[in-house]
């Protein structure tokens, strides 16, 4: 089949951007584990899962080289965790509501 050839291929392509522009490899290959037919949940998850080592990884080479500024860091986590938190809850009444 021609998809044993072409996920493999968008997937190391993925790969590739994602660390040379800094995006998340998570970003691209959720869409694309929907359309091979895997379960929302499943991809779901597996995206922030990848998004989560890429920006780990670039969190830990800014304080490798000294470029981490710890007050914006600190200021950065909590809107990213109190965002995170609505966003859960937001789609959870949501999907309650439409189910």
């Amino acid at each position: 089949e021609t998809a044993t050839l072409r996920y493999p291929i968008i997937c190391c392509l993925a790969g590739f951007f994602a660390g040379m522009f800094g995006i998340g490899g998570g970003i691209v290959k959720g869409p694309l584990m929907l359309a091979m037919g895997v379960h929302p949940a499943v991809s779901s998850a597996t995206s922030a899962t990848m998004i989560l080592y890429t920006s780990f990884t670039a969190t830990t080479s800014y304080v490798v080289f000294g470029l981490l500024i710890k007050e914006y860091a600190i200021v950065c986590l909590c809107i990213g965790f109190i965002a995170t938190i609505i966003g859960q809850l937001g789609m959870g009444v949501l999907l309650r509501h439409y189910k």
